[in-house]
């Protein structure tokens, strides 16, 4: 199983950024998955990318839904093959009639009157020869769109793998900002204890001891927010892979997540991942099947101006009508031929093959509509892929800088030619820095995954 072939994507570009987090898993395996409700079960512990992209298409609602759309569309397509095949029915019937009802023939006494019970049972083939056309393009309309709704099945099963990436890394974004706070709080206790230090020394004041304390105290709501923000998050990936948690259930709020923000360099060229988005996007494949479909019933509407042949035949065993006895029978086949041709009726085969063209002229516009759309995606995502990559180069080096600082300031105060300002000042500048370098690798795993969706790349294939 994989994600992409050599023959799918020409482009090395593209192919060098396409991350293989669906081995084991085809477009098979997730319309499987989707296509029955899978039995409920625990989120895996510990959760990695995989896992819950593996959860997700087991269990996403979403995808189950799509899945029952493309179901019908084959059931349509049953539908409509069937008329090719001949049609068999057995038919029966009983009628008992008051002997007063009916009438004797005059001049002639003796001739019975028929029996009041009459009954028949019959069995009926009738077989389609010609039908102007309308069955063949009702079949071929229905086999496009069954196409067409597995496009979109790998559409939403593409919307699906990025969102549950989108969600992840937001869950791994929120673990390291919780670090972070953690990592500036014990700078700002140790802080705090040397303060105390030099105080009992004398080189200190009591005023240092208790900005040192005030900036303790100013730090914890920051880590209050992202240990709360961590727990938002997680609640939004289990929702987005389809998990259930029990309200009373506390400790399945902590999907014991593992991963790492950091993502290899993706390297491609907008040229082509337009080229691709245009070839693969599963959208524009389900639009063109659309309109292939609607092309076919303009031929559909037409088959209104031409006859339709059909072959009859049957068996029949009936009571005889002036039998002696209730099974007295005759019986016998019959076969024959039916032609109906509607000469005139009123244009409304001509309206009808005007709201075809209407329609097909319709999805035509759509396809060319979504084109543009696709093209402003992916260079939009092109363009934040760029912008996210600059971010986390500059962010690594502002890490490096207030690293640094930082520790040429706690060295500064011990000789005595800094200040505890200097010391806090750098810390903070320090935790802003490393928040924003977890913000930009979160930005820069995101962009990517959204590029690959964007050009359709993230889709399973089989």
């Amino acid at each position: 199983m994989r994600i992409l072939s050599p023959r799918m994507f020409p482009m090395p570009s593209l192919l060098r950024f396409t991350r293989p987090a669906l081995l084991g898993l085809t477009l098979v395996t997730a319309l499987s998955y989707a296509a029955e409700p899978a039995a409920p079960t625990m989120l895996p512990r510990p959760l990695t990318l995989d896992a819950a992209l593996a959860y997700a298409l087991a269990h996403s609602p979403g995808l189950r839904r799509v899945s029952e759309q493309l179901a019908q569309q084959e059931g349509v397509l049953l539908e409509a093959s069937a008329r090719r095949r001949p049609s068999v029915g057995v038919g029966a019937s009983y009628e008992y009639t008051e002997p007063r009802q009916f009438e004797g023939f005059p001049g002639f006494p003796d001739v019975p009157l028929p029996d009041p019970n009459a009954w028949r049972v019959n069995l009926a083939v009738r077989q389609l020869v010609y039908s102007g056309g309308s069955v063949d393009a009702r079949v071929r309309s229905s086999r496009e769109r069954v196409e067409a709704a597995r496009s979109t099945m790998t559409g939403a099963i593409n919307q699906t793998i990025f969102a549950v990436e989108e969600s992840f890394y937001d869950v791994l974004l929120a673990r390291e900002l919780i670090k972070v706070q953690e990592e500036a709080i014990r700078v700002l206790e140790k802080e705090s204890e040397q303060a105390r230090v030099r105080r009992k020394a004398g080189t200190g004041s009591d005023f240092e001891v208790l900005r040192a304390n005030v900036a303790i105290a100013n730090a914890r709501p920051a880590l209050i927010r992202a240990r709360n923000a961590y727990r938002s998050r997680q609640d939004a990936l289990r929702t987005i892979v389809g998990a259930k948690a029990e309200p009373n259930d506390d400790e399945q709020t902590d999907l014991d997540v593992q991963g790492q923000l950091v993502i290899p360099p993706a390297s491609f060229g907008l040229a082509d991942a337009i080229r691709a988005a245009r070839i693969h996007r599963p959208e524009l494949l389900a639009d063109e099947r659309v309109i292939a479909a609607a092309k076919e019933e303009i031929e559909f509407a037409k088959a209104g101006k031409r006859p339709q042949v059909s072959l009859v035949g049957g068996y029949q065993v009936r009571k005889a009508t002036y039998a002696g006895s209730f099974g007295e029978t005759l019986d016998g086949f019959a076969v024959g031929a039916q032609v109906d041709w509607s000469i005139f009726d009123g244009r409304a085969t001509q309206a009808r093959i005007k709201q075809a063209s209407a329609q097909t002229a319709q999805a035509m516009a759509a396809r060319d509509e979504l084109v543009l759309r696709i093209d402003l995606e992916v260079r939009n995502a092109h363009r934040k892929v760029a912008e996210a990559a600059d971010l986390l180069d500059s962010a690594q080096k502002v890490i490096e800088e207030a690293t640094e600082s930082l520790r040429l300031a706690e060295a500064r105060l011990s000789a005595g030619t800094a200040n505890q300002l200097d010391v806090l000042t750098a810390q903070s500048a320090l935790t802003e820095a490393r928040s924003n370098l977890s913000q930009a690798q979160r930005d820069y795993a995101v962009s990517v995954a959204q590029l690959r969706q964007a050009t359709g790349a993230s889709t399973v294939q089989e």
